[in-house]
């Protein structure tokens, strides 16, 4: 029966490394935004040609405390609904800051070489943006093989799901991970 167990485990992690293997890219279909106005006077964020664009105003200081609960959905073949994977609150600023190499800090720092955003906090008032991102295969991590992904941010202070919790931004991407 052990053998068996192992047979099988080796057959789904070679078949899912295969799929990693052939992960070349990340396509962005389509997005969607909501965002509280005492902190932006405008948040667009669009997909265009598998890229994404935003443009933001920002009204109020974002301060230190900015947290975002990162959440990965698998859409599986012949579904309909997206599956949850992972998700993950991090502190905004601390991830700024921090040395320490994330997947969030990598896509991040991608993001930058596309846009005026801010590597500090607080975030002062003003307009920021982010034109025809990609990120390239480097970046997307040995896990997240082949599939219809749904990535959400969910932006706030205080702490997630609590009565103390402020609500910032709630977006959500589809994308296509090849």
């Amino acid at each position: 029966m052990k053998q068996l167990c192992l047979v099988l485990n080796f057959v789904v992690v070679s078949q899912m490394l295969e799929q990693v293997n052939g992960t070349t890219k990340i396509e962005f279909l389509a997005s969607r935004v909501r965002f509280n106005p005492k902190h932006f006077s405008n948040l667009t964020l669009f997909t265009e040609n598998s890229a994404i664009y935003a443009d933001i105003m920002v009204v109020k200081p974002l301060r230190q405390g900015f947290k975002a609960n990162v959440e990965f959905k698998l859409r599986l073949n012949n579904s309909k609904t997206h599956q949850k994977l992972f998700n993950h609150v991090l502190d905004v600023c601390d991830m700024l800051v921090g040395l320490r190499k994330t997947i969030f800090r990598k896509w991040f720092e991608s993001i930058l070489k596309y846009s005026n955003f801010m590597q500090n906090c607080p975030v002062p008032e003003g307009h920021y943006y982010l034109r025809d991102w990609r990120p390239d295969a480097s970046i997307i991590p040995a896990y997240l093989f082949a599939g219809d992904y749904r990535i959400r941010g969910y932006c706030f202070y205080g702490n997630y799901k609590k009565k103390n919790m402020e609500f910032l931004i709630d977006m959500e991407v589809d994308a296509v991970i090849s």
